[in-house]
This record gives C-alpha cells, structure tokens and sequence, in this order.
C-alpha cells in the first residue's frame, strides 16, 4: 500500500510584447511519499520480504513559457516553448531494504540517485474554440546529472 500526500504551489503572469506572450513562472511543490512493506508468500523460504519505505521532495522551481497565438476561423492556436529549473531542497535518496524469510539478514538496494539539480525544455500546443472548449499537447525533456526523460502529455478542457 502507497500513499503520498502532495502538494503545488505555482504563480506566473503573462506579459505581452508585440504578439508574443511570455509568462515568467516560479513554484514549489512537496512530495512525500511513503510505502508499506511486504512479503511473498508460495515460495517457502524462497520468499521475500520488503521493508517500508519513505521519501520526501520539496522541489523549488523558476521558469519561462513563450508563445504567439494564430486565429483560424474559430479556433486560436497557441504554439509555445517553455524552460524550467528544478532544485530538489530535500534531496532524499530512497533506499530499500529486503531479505529472503528462510535466510536470515537483509540487503540493502540503492538505485541511482535522480539528482538534485533538473533542467526542463518542452514545446506545448493549445487550440480554443471560444470559451468553452481547449485541446493542449505537451512534450518535455527533463535531465539531471543522473537521469534524463522525455514525457508527453494532452488533454480536452470543457468549460462551464
């Protein structure tokens, strides 16, 4: 069983230079996450046996997004490119602890560190139809010293 209270704080403000809209940004979100242990069962002493664990993040972010919105018929298109830097003030390594039920001790498992320090480039698409309805897309690349990823992500807002 997981649970992982969470929580995001972020502000920015558009201004406007000529057609452009650029929106500077800056954020803080919490992350901490924590995870029952557990054991197998069917495999006799074969069976393993994993210790709970606990992680905690507070990431402090700053960033920019900039974008010059196209009108066709009813639709406003909205293509933009974004960057942020990340900074992981806790910095928790998460390490696991397990062990086989018929041997007796433990071991200890540590994956790579995800790092403290992330930078983010992305591109996003939007398109509106009135006030009601919003198509985005977004794909990111994110890097630290240790890992590097690569997300997609889209989505219909309807409003009321």
């Amino acid at each position: 069983m997981q649970n992982s209270p969470n929580g995001v704080l972020e502000g920015g403000y558009n201004l406007t230079y000529g057609s452009w809209i650029f929106r500077p940004n800056a954020g803080m979100q919490y992350l901490d996450l924590n995870q029952t242990g557990f054991s197998e069962a069917g495999g006799g002493g074969a069976n393993l046996r994993v210790g709970s664990q606990s992680s905690d993040a507070l990431w402090l972010s700053a960033g920019l997004r900039a974008g010059r919105p196209f009108y066709s018929g009813d639709w406003t298109i909205l293509p933009a490119l974004h960057v942020k830097y990340l900074n992981d003030v806790i910095g928790d390594d998460v390490s696991v602890n397990a062990g086989f039920v018929g041997v007796g001790g433990a071991y200890t498992v540590r994956g790579v560190g995800a790092g403290r320090n992330f930078g983010i480039v992305g591109m996003s698409l939007a398109a509106e139809q009135s006030r009601w309805l919003r198509l985005v897309g977004d794909v990111s690349y994110q890097a630290s010293t240790s890992q590097q990823s690569t997300t997609g992500s889209g989505g219909v807002e309807l409003r009321w």
